[in-house]
C-alpha cells in the first residue's frame, strides 16, 4: 500500500458533500441512512438504527437526525480532508459553523499530528451551506420524564456509574452502541433491565479507501455518542443523558503546531460544556447531558469499583481485543488499568481478571514507563494523568511492602525515577480524595458521588 499525500488527496477531492439523509420508523426502531460524496466520484452511505418508542414525535426529531449526520461525516471527510464541505440538505448559522470547525480541529488533533497535516492555513476548511433552506438552529421542547439514559461501554467507568446510581430512585435505561457482551453483562449486573441498543454500520467503501492509502486516524467517537444519545433520549422520553468521563480525560497527550492534542478530547470537560451549550440551543433544551464521574480521576474510579467484585469479572476496557471481549495484556490500556487496580485488589483477583501478572510482562512494563512519562509521551489511549500513574506505582510499591514481597526490579527502577524527579512531591491522600468543581452534575448527583468517595 502506498500512502497518498495530504496535498495530493485535497487536489484529487476538492469538495465533500453531505448530500442527504433518510429516516424511517418501523417496529420501534428509527432507521437512518446518510448520503455523502467525496467529489468527484466516491460515494458513501453509512447507516444507523436507533430505538424509538415515540414515533409520533418524528417531525421534531428531524433536525437531530440531520445533525447526527454532521458528526457521522467526520469519519468520511478525513479520508481526504477536502477544503470545502458542502451541505445542501440542511442549514447551519454562523455560530454552528464555528462550533463544528472547533470540533474538527480539537477532535482530530491526534489525526493531524499522526498524518503531519498543517491545519493552520486560513483556507484549510470552508463550509458551503445552502441559504435557501429554513434554519436548523432550533431546539424543540420534548417534555421528557425524570429518567436517566446511561451510556454503557462495558468498561470500568460506566460500570461504576451504574452501581453508584442505584442510590437514586429514578427510572433508568442503558444506551449501548454496537455493544460487546461485557456491556450487556455490566448493565444487567447493575440492575438495568431496559437496554436500548443502537446498531451503526460504517460504509465498507471507507475501509477500502484506508487500505488503498487514503488518510486514516482517530476521530472524536464520544462526540458521536453525545449526539446519538441525545436523539435516543428525545425519542424515548429521557431527561438525563449520563456519560462516565472523568477529570483525567482533560490532560493532553502532546502538543502539535500550537494545538493541545488530546486522544480523549470528546471526553473532556471542554467538549462536555461546549456540547451542553450547543444541545440547549440547537438540539433539545430540556434534555441534559453530563458526565457523572467528571469530578474524579481514574485512580479513584478504580478504587471505588473494587467494592463491586461482580463487575470486575465482566468489565473490559481493552481496545486491542475489543472484538474478542477480553483483555490482551499487551496494550497501554491494559497496562494502565492493571496499574490502577493493583493497589486495591488481592493478587489472585487481579491475576484472574487479566490472566497474568502484568508487572512481570516486559511489554506492559514498557507501557507503564510511557504512562509515567519516562521514555516517551503519554500513550494515545484513554488513560489517566501522569500524576495519578505516579501515585498508582507508589501505592503498588506500598502493597508489595505490606505483603512482605520484594518489589520487581523493573518496577523499582520506575519508582526510583518517579521519586528522584525534581519538584515531585506526591500527596497520595490528595490524589485519592481529589474532587474537581469543574463539572455539570445536578446537585443530587454531586451529593451522591461525593458521599460515595467519603465512604470509600
Amino acid at each position: 500500500m502506498n500512502n497518498l499525500s495530504f496535498a495530493e488527496l485535497r487536489t484529487r477531492h476538492p469538495r465533500f458533500v453531505y448530500q442527504s439523509y433518510r429516516m424511517e420508523h418501523d417496529s420501534g426502531e428509527l432507521r437512518l441512512a446518510y448520503s455523502f460524496r467525496l467529489e468527484p466520484d466516491i460515494s458513501f452511505e453509512p447507516q444507523i438504527t436507533l430505538p424509538c418508542a415515540q414515533p409520533e414525535i418524528l417531525p421534531q426529531l428531524e433536525n437531530m437526525v440531520f445533525q447526527l449526520g454532521l458528526v457521522e461525516m467526520i469519519s468520511y471527510w478525513k479520508a481526504a480532508c477536502p477544503p470545502v464541505i458542502e451541505i445542501p440538505c440542511g442549514s447551519l448559522n454562523g455560530g454552528q459553523i464555528a462550533w463544528w470547525k472547533d470540533l474538527l480541529l480539537h477532535g482530530l488533533g491526534e489525526f493531524f499530528l499522526r498524518n503531519a497535516i498543517d491545519f493552520r492555513a486560513p483556507d484549510f476548511l470552508r463550509f458551503d451551506i445552502s441559504a435557501s433552506l429554513p434554519p436548523g438552529s432550533q431546539a424543540p421542547a420534548f417534555s421528557p420524564d425524570d429518567a436517566e439514559l446511561i451510556l454503557v461501554g462495558g468498561g470500568k467507568d460506566s460500570a461504576l456509574t451504574i452501581e453508584l446510581l442505584r442510590g437514586l430512585p429514578k427510572q433508568r435505561a442503558a444506551f449501548m452502541l454496537n455493544p460487546m457482551p461485557s456491556s450487556i453483562k455490566s448493565a444487567t449486573l447493575g440492575g438495568i433491565t431496559r437496554q436500548l441498543i443502537a446498531r451503526r454500520r460504517i460504509d465498507p467503501r471507507l475501509l477500502e479507501l484506508n487500505r488503498s492509502g487514503y488518510l486514516n486516524g482517530h476521530t472524536p467517537f464520544s462526540a458521536y455518542l453525545a449526539f446519538a444519545s441525545t436523539l435516543v433520549a428525545a425519542a424515548n422520553g429521557f431527561r438525563y443523558i449520563i456519560s462516565s468521563n472523568e477529570w483525567s480525560a482533560n490532560e493532553a497527550n502532546a502538543h502539535y503546531l500550537g494545538l493541545p492534542v488530546n486522544h480523549q478530547y470528546s471526553k473532556s470537560y471542554r467538549f462536555e460544556m461546549r456540547f451542553r451549550e450547543y444541545a440547549r440551543s440547537y438540539l433539545a433544551h430540556d434534555i441534559q447531558y453530563f458526565s457523572f464521574l467528571r469530578p474524579l480521576v481514574d485512580l479513584q474510579i478504580s478504587r471505588l469499583l473494587s467494592r463491586f467484585p461482580a463487575q470486575l469479572q465482566v468489565i473490559r476496557s481493552c481496545n486491542a481485543n475489543r472484538k474478542h471481549d477480553s483483555w490482551c495484556g499487551r496494550c497501554p490500556k491494559c497496562a494502565f488499568v492493571y496499574l490502577c487496580f493493583f493497589p486495591f485488589l488481592e493478587r489472585d483477583v487481579i491475576h484472574a481478571i487479566f490472566g497474568q501478572d502484568l508487572f512481570g510482562c516486559p511489554e506492559a512494563l514498557g507501557h507503564i514507563r510511557a504512562l509515567l512519562d519516562i521514555d516517551s509521551n503519554k500513550p494515545f489511549e484513554c488513560v489517566g494523568t501522569v500524576r495519578e500513574c505516579e501515585a498508582a506505582i507508589m501505592l503498588a510499591a506500598q502493597k508489595y511492602r505490606l505483603r512482605g514481597d520484594r518489589i520487581p526490579q523493573a518496577m523499582q527502577a520506575m519508582l526510583d525515577i518517579v521519586l528522584q524527579r525534581s519538584n515531585t512531591k506526591i500527596d497520595l491522600s490528595a490524589v485519592l480524595n481529589f474532587w474537581s468543581n469543574e463539572h455539570a452534575l445536578p446537585d443530587e448527583y454531586a451529593v451522591l458521588l461525593n458521599n460515595s468517595l467519603a465512604h470509600d
